[in-house]
């Protein structure tokens, strides 16, 4: 088995310009800013929670804001015939 492979043929490299699309820079500028985004409202989220003040839903602020009813009773609906 010979030990030294023949070197492949010398290929010379194309050269390719780079052209930037609108879509391309809308795109990437998009993908950046929605990246920074998220990581502000998870620094935010945790800093919340590090000073005891768990940060809340959408879901959960408006279940807390009605009124609970304490008394143990249930409502009764009357029928609407």
């Amino acid at each position: 088995m010979p030990t030294a492979l023949p070197r492949p043929p010398r290929v010379k490299p194309k050269r390719v310009e780079q052209k930037r699309s609108l879509f391309g820079v809308v795109l990437n500028t998009f993908m950046v800013v929605s990246a920074v985004a998220l990581t502000f409202v998870v620094l935010v989220q945790e800093q919340r929670y590090a000073l005891g003040q768990p940060g809340l839903l959408a879901a959960d602020q408006t279940a807390l804001q009605i009124p609970l009813d304490t008394t143990g009773e249930s409502q009764v609906i009357p029928p609407l015939n």
